[in-house]
């Protein structure tokens, strides 16, 4: 992956989190502050790196790839965590 294609991948995914944390907290996007953008090489499995909604659900061990992002919006950090692709979940 070049450097170009991996910097827009992670702009995309930094706007999908952004627009994520503004539709929930009804704000207009441009006052939420990018505070970190973090490549994890692996999350550990395909739930990255959340805990599974059912204890009992089996999940694949594979490589998964992705950013950890934290937004943070009126003093309040909001952690978010992606895959490559455009799967964007909140962490906390």
């Amino acid at each position: 992956m070049n450097q170009t294609y991996a910097q827009a991948q992670e702009g995309r995914l930094v706007s999908i989190a952004t627009q994520m944390l503004a539709s929930q907290l009804g704000i207009d996007p441009r006052n939420i502050k990018v505070e970190v953008v973090q490549y994890v090489k692996d999350w550990g499995d395909e739930n990255l790196g959340l805990p599974p909604k059912n204890p009992n659900e089996f999940t694949d061990d594979t490589v998964e790839p992705g950013y950890r992002i934290i937004l943070e919006y009126g003093n309040t950090p909001y952690e978010y965590h992606t895959d490559l692709g455009i799967h964007v979940v909140r962490y906390k």
